[in-house]
């Protein structure tokens, strides 16, 4: 089971730097991925505003991080959420 977790683990990275834009405001403050019964894979990308400009992802950035963190996933059972840090 440990190489499974390693394996998601690397995955779900993977996809949150390949989603991340090269420039902009907006910064991940966070990565939560456990499983869940049943063999669910929870995954929780927390995002904030950036230091310098104070201006948090778009709209655009948010979806793109929970579209390639599905993809990462599939076909495994999973769910994705993308939260908005305080931090």
């Amino acid at each position: 089971m440990a190489l499974l977790a390693a394996d998601i683990s690397k995955r779900v990275l993977r996809a949150i730097a390949d989603a991340a834009p090269d420039a902009g405001p907006g910064v991940v403050t966070g990565v939560s991925i456990r499983h869940g019964w049943g063999d669910v894979i929870f995954v929780e990308v927390a995002v904030g505003r950036d230091r310098h400009t104070g201006l948090p992802f778009g709209r655009d950035e948010v979806s793109s991080f929970r579209s390639h963190v599905h993809e990462a996933l599939d076909p495994d059972r999973h769910n994705v959420r993308v939260v908005e840090s305080l931090l």
